[in-house]
């Protein structure tokens, strides 16, 4: 099945609905001015020149017929006019040309098995290998198997294929990012990828003529990981581990560092600047400061009143904005530095932090109240001491 809806921005009321319907549970940055969002069963692309008003650029139609069962619930992007976009029944190729999508079939799902059937949790950003353009997608089902497929884009063609697969049996894929690339020459790479299953990290090597090889797995003890991230200057991967908040796991040494708590489901992590993570939970925004990967800690909050959840989250390390996929309540555009919302765009309406925390972690200020009283007690100790000494040699000194 193939949609080729035309959409021109402000000439029927129809687009001004469609924009605002639905939950969103994806949104991802093209570029440091431009957003892809999920808004119910379209997709639309957003200017965020200024983060303050942002404005649509282009709406899909439907990416399925069953728009109220078929919600987008991954977004890759490709270029900056090409994406992949899924709902739990279908992947396609979505291809922009001005404000119009062409929306091109790649894989389908029988949703009417039910628990078997694979659906698609997220879709990676596409990276150049050999000469194409590699997206992975990671998928799940409701009986506990993961799937992660690359899809190989070619370029001017608009031609996207399903490559390559590699299949959990024992457990779910709710995420796959690129972890390394291996450049042996010319039209000779491969990637090493890590892929968030159910209770640890998979560690993949992809190759385009070979496909994906298992190299090692992380035992993260957890049943339900969620979203990842990749600090490769610190060679760690962070989890959004549902309701076990974030850990931190070591890919070289294939060993947990650490772990924070976070109210709710976290489902989505992303990486900022500074030393800085950022998780999309139930209640809102969490920032953790993984500056010590193997003592990680919540620096600051953004707790949202409304009815949406935080679902996943997309932070720009240029222009410092996150992009918060909210469910019911659309997407909440954040200001990471001065800590607030500072737009919004879809479903439901903007929303304020509840409670906008900075905090110093409370043991860390016990120990430094405490230095600091031993340190008074020590000089004061040592004044007196003094003054004894000098005191006895006075005495001492008038009895001869």
């Amino acid at each position: 099945m193939e949609f080729k809806p035309v959409v021109i921005l402000l000439l029927s009321s129809y687009i001004a609905v469609a924009s605002s319907s639905g939950s969103t549970l994806t949104a991802r940055f093209i570029n440091t001015s431009s957003a892809a969002v999920g808004m119910g069963c379209q997709m639309a692309t957003l200017n965020l020149e200024n983060p303050t008003n942002p404005s649509q650029t282009a709406l899909s139609g439907p990416i399925d017929s069953n728009c109220e069962q078929n919600t987008v619930a991954a977004i890759g992007v490709v270029s900056p006019n090409q994406f992949f976009v899924s709902s739990k029944s279908v992947l396609k190729h979505a291809v922009l040309d001005g404000t119009e999508f062409q929306l091109h079939e790649v894989l389908g799902f029988n949703v009417s098995s039910n628990n078997s059937v694979f659906g698609v949790v997220r879709i990676s950003d596409s990276i150049q290998l050999n000469n194409m353009a590699v997206s992975f997608v990671a998928l799940s089902t409701r009986d506990g198997r993961g799937r992660v497929m690359a899809i190989a884009c070619l370029g001017s063609e608009d031609v996207a294929n399903v490559t390559h697969t590699y299949n959990f049996n024992s457990f779910g894929a709710s995420d796959v990012k690129v972890v390394a690339i291996n450049n042996k020459g010319t039209n000779d790479e491969s990637l090493n990828l890590a892929v968030s299953v159910d209770t640890g990290i998979s560690l993949l090597r992809y190759d385009t003529l070979l496909g994906f090889l298992e190299i090692s797995f992380i035992d993260t003890s957890t049943k339900n990981n969620d979203g990842i991230a990749v600090q490769k200057d610190k060679g760690v991967i962070l989890i959004a581990s549902g309701g076990d908040g974030m850990i931190v796991v070591d890919y070289g040494s294939k060993s947990k560092l650490g772990q924070v708590s976070i109210p709710g489901w976290s489902g989505g992590v992303s990486l900022g600047t500074d030393g800085l993570a950022y998780v999309a939970a139930d209640k809102g925004l969490y920032t953790v400061n993984i500056k010590t990967p193997s003592k990680p800690y919540l620096s600051w909050t953004c707790e949202l009143l409304g009815s949406g959840l935080g679902w996943n989250v997309d932070v720009s390390q240029t222009s410092h904005v996150a992009l918060l996929a909210d469910t019911h309540e659309g997407l909440q555009i954040i200001s990471v530095n001065n800590h607030h919302v500072m737009s919004h765009f879809g479903n439901g309406t903007q929303l304020a932090c509840k409670s906008v925390t900075k905090k110093l972690v409370w043991w860390k200020i016990l120990v430094i109240t405490l230095s600091i009283l031993l340190l008074i007690s020590i000089v004061l100790c040592m004044v007196l001491n003094s003054q004894r000494r000098a005191k006895n040699k006075y005495t001492s000194t008038s009895l001869e």
